[in-house]
Parts: structure tokens; sequence; C-alpha cells
């Protein structure tokens, strides 16, 4: 389950707070499966990904993994 509101996270690339959302890769492309490791919150404006070891230093949640 990814979140479907952004929220505002530290870009490191960006150097500055911009929206990140909450999202996972599916396991072959099937729905409602997760790829092991792929949870991550990922800029809206540069792409760059928070994933979820260095996030939880942050108090980010990563439900999946």
């Amino acid at each position: 389950m990814s979140e479907k509101i952004p929220r505002m996270i530290f870009c490191k690339i960006c150097q500055k707070e911009t929206e990140h959302f909450h999202l996972h890769s599916c396991a072959y492309d099937l729905a409602d499966t997760h790829m092991s490791g792929s949870e991550r919150y990922q800029c809206i404006e540069c792409g760059s990904g928070i994933y979820k070891e260095e996030g939880e230093k942050k108090g980010l949640k990563f439900y999946l993994d």
C-alpha cells in the first residue's frame, strides 16, 4: 500500500524540502505484490529515493518491508 498524499521531506539532491511519495515496486508487475527492499519515499522533483535504512533514521515509517 503506497501513500497517495505526498509528504514534505528534505531532499539531499534538491537541497530543500520537497514533496515525496511513498512507493514500492511490484513483483513481476503483478498487482498486490511487493519486491523486498524496494520500498522508498521518492522526490517528485528529482526522482531520488530515500530507502528504508536511511529513512528510518529520519523517522519515516515503512509499512511493507
